[in-house]
Order: structure tokens, then C-alpha cells, then sequence
């Protein structure tokens, strides 16, 4: 997922100057919300709310240490300050910054922020499942609510729907959908086209009748239209329907799980690289937009790659130190708040 992050940034950033309409909008397709949803497949392998605070937590603590080391390595490198004491505790709390050459980095976090909320809802859901039992009706249920709640919201051009954002209600739904559907559940080719044709239809039709441009994606997407919800399922169902053929692949691929394991520490790292690439954008007069765009892709995945790699070092260092403290059992004493709550320990 890693590598189309970068395709897709690659294509948005520093292509936006070069690269025709139809292939970012084809490296869109696949991007944010795909990841959102297998986000939520692997939360059902998630223990309980304890466990997820104290992930959360242990992502920030390790996004401050990267964050400060750009920070500071690239004063030492370059001789000035890319950010200014309030915008590096603006970046502390994953907010956009509008930097010249740590940009990319920064407003990447945009993720980060939708992430820890969406994750915090979904396991308050998770918790309360426990307790009262939910029907698969009911689950699915909410879904639509969220769905519903976004397409109201966009229509009607307002920010919320019952106190949650468009960003919220967007990627929530794509966060249950993930955590609700199994991963052993298979998609007839049939089924698949069927499911396709429908939400296509949607995106361009809906597209066509607000009189928008249905091929731009980056348009609809802050904050998330339903244009953009339509779209997005596309990736979603695509996902749905290769599971059955692609996940053995996958496990005997060990690069591809290392990414997949290892997925923040590269996503840290891609930032770095898109901001980077912006130098070649003025080759595109001179060698073609496909030959300046390969040559940014491949270096923008060498820069993420190796970066991460770094990055990889760095956190197993930090896990190291925070094992001889023993953090986690600190935090785990700290939230331990559930055996409190009514129904007994989870």
C-alpha cells in the first residue's frame, strides 16, 4: 500500500505541473481510503480499548522523535530552519504545515490526524460490541448511517452530520467496512463487474449532474464529498475481490510483507522523498513528462525506501528503551480503565 501512496504523491505533488488529468486521477483511485479500510481489517485482530490507546499513544511518542530528527538534521545539513518553534509544535500535533521543503512531510499527516480519530471511534464501537452484543444488522446498520450522513452533508454543503466531520464519516465507513467484512469472504466475478459498474456509475453520474469534472478526484476530497466516497469504493471493492487470489501471494512475498509490517516507518519516510523530487519538474520541457516522471517515482522510492529503512533502525532502538522502562506496562496500568466500565473486564 506504501508504493501507491508514493504513486499517488508522485503524481499529485510535484506532477501536478506535468502529469496529464487521467493518470492522477488514475493513482488516486487507489490511495487513502484503501488503506483506511484495511486498517480496519486488521483491528479485528485488536485486543481491546486499552490496546488501542496505547498504540496511538506509542505512534505519536515515535512520530515527535522522527519529526524532531527531520527538524534538526535539516538545519544541520542545509544551515537554516525549515520550520519556526510554532510550526514545529504545530507538526508535533500532525498539523499540515505550509513549508517550503519539508511540505510534503508535513501535510501528509492530514492521515494521521483522520486516523487517530476514526481509530478511537471504532474502538469505543468495538468495546461497546463486547458488552451489548450488536447484531451484524445493526453494525451494518451504522454504516449506512455513516454513509448517509456523508451524502447529506455534501449535498446539503455543510462541515458535520449528529457531531461528526465529512473526514470522519467518510473514513469511518471505510474503517468498519474493512473491520466487519472477513477476509475469507469471496467476490464472484460476477458479483465483482456488478458492483463496479455500480459505484462508476455513481461517481460519474453524480459528477456529471453537480456539473463537476468526474476525473477530478483531488477536488472532492477535502473535505470528502460523497463524489469522492463513490470513487473510493472502487479501490474498496477491487480490494474485496483480489483478496482471495492476491493474500497467499503476499505472505510467501517478503518485501511486501516487510512493507505491510513495517508500514508506518515508511510512511513516515515518504514524505521526505516527495518533497525532494520537485527539483526535476523543470526537465519536463526537455525530456517529456513520462521520462521526468519515472525518474521522480524512482527516486521518490529509493528516498522512501531507504528512509524507512533508517526509520526502522531508529524505532527498534526506541522499542529497545521502552521495553528496558517497561513504557507499555506503564501505559497499560495508566488505561486500564475498562475493568471500571459496566459489564464486568473485557
Amino acid at each position: 500500500m506504501m508504493l501507491e501512496v508514493v504513486l499517488a504523491h508522485t503524481c499529485y505533488f510535484s506532477g501536478q505541473s506535468y502529469v496529464p488529468e487521467i493518470m492522477r486521477t488514475i493513482c488516486l483511485l487507489y490511495e487513502m481510503p484503501l488503506l483506511v479500510f484495511l486498517a480496519g481489517r486488521s483491528a479485528q485482530h485488536r485486543s481491546g480499548l486499552s490496546s488501542v490507546f496505547a498504540g496511538l499513544l506509542n505512534i505519536w511518542l515515535k512520530w515527535v522523535l522522527i519529526s524532531t530528527l527531520v527538524v534538526f538534521g535539516y538545519r544541520i545539513i542545509c544551515g537554516r530552519s525549515a520550520v519556526t518553534p510554532t510550526q514545529y509544535l504545530q507538526g508535533l500535533m500532525f498539523y499540515s504545515l505550509e513549508v517550503n521543503d519539508l511540505a510534503v512531510f508535513f501535510q501528509s499527516m492530514w492521515y494521521m490526524r483522520m486516523y487517530v480519530v476514526v481509530v478511537l471511534v471504532a474502538g469505543i464501537l468495538q468495546e461497546l460490541d463486547k458488552r451489548v452484543q450488536f447484531s451484524g444488522r445493526s453494525k451494518w446498520s451504522f454504516v449506512l448511517f455513516l454513509v448517509l450522513g456523508l451524502a447529506y452533508a455534501s449535498f446539503s454543503e455543510v462541515d458535520s452530520f449528529f457531531g461528526l466531520s465529512r473526514m470522519q464519516l467518510c473514513y469511518l465507513s471505510f474503517f468498519m467496512i474493512g473491520y466487519l467484512t472477513k477476509p475469507t469472504a469471496h467476490l464472484t466475478l460476477k458479483a465483482y463487474l456488478l458492483g463496479m459498474a455500480f459505484f462508476a456509475t455513481l461517481w460519474i453520474g453524480i459528477s456529471r449532474m453537480m456539473g463537476l469534472n468526474f476525473l477530478n478526484i483531488q477536488g472532492v476530497k477535502f473535505p470528502p464529498h460523497f463524489i469522492y466516497w463513490t470513487e473510493a469504493m472502487l479501490s474498496i471493492w477491487t480490494c474485496f475481490f483480489l483478496w482471495q487470489y492476491g493474500s497467499k501471494w503476499i505472505h510467501r512475498c517478503g518485501f511486501i510483507r516487510f512493507l505491510g509490517r513495517h508500514s508506518l516507518c515508511f510512511f513516515f519516510s515518504q514524505g521526505l522523498g516527495a518533497g525532494f523530487i520537485y527539483r526535476f519538474v523543470s526537465l519536463n520541457e526537455q525530456y517529456g513528462w513520462v521520462k521526468v516522471f519515472l525518474l521522480s517515482l524512482g527516486v521518490n522510492y529509493l528516498i522512501m525506501f531507504f528512509g524507512g529503512l533508517a526509520i526502522f533502525g531508529i524505532f527498534r532502538i526506541f522499542d529497545r528503551v521502552a521495553n528496558k522502562i517497561q513504557l507499555s506496562e506503564r501505559l497499560g496500568r495508566v488505561l486500564q480503565f475498562e475493568e471500571g466500565l459496566p459489564g464486568g473486564e473485557s
